[in-house]
């Protein structure tokens, strides 16, 4: 395998202590490497996440088309009544501020941003 800058080196736990892996592209295809063979690895919650977006980035690197599906966040009908509540307050208070449109429909959408997340 190349060693190239693409190559990401990670760490895990295997029956036999620490593990050290490499993840790159190479030829087409995307390599995980170990310094020697494994049974199983087992990885932490952050580091399974960390080799598992390696691996996409690897794929992506080599070509693969990569579509990530989020569901819209829910809320229920008293939340968006209190959204509106909110955004109306704001937009009245800065138009009788005399403030620009464009200021307030930026904290508009700041002020309901910033209540869902």
């Amino acid at each position: 395998m190349s060693d190239t800058a693409d190559a990401v080196k990670a760490g895990a736990e295997g029956p036999e202590g620490a593990v050290e892996m490499i993840i790159a592209p190479e030829k087409n295809r995307v390599i995980q490497r170990f310094q020697r063979p494994m049974l199983y690895v087992a990885y932490e919650r952050d580091n399974a996440a960390y080799v598992g977006k390696s691996l996409i980035d690897a794929a992506v690197a080599i070509g693969a088309k990569l579509v990530i599906n989020v569901p819209r966040k829910k809320i229920t009908r008293e939340q968006r009544d209190a959204l509106v509540t909110r955004a109306f307050h704001v937009h009245r208070s800065m138009t009788e501020q005399k403030r620009p449109p464009m200021l307030i429909a930026k904290h508009v959408v700041d002020s309901i941003l910033s209540a869902i997340e």
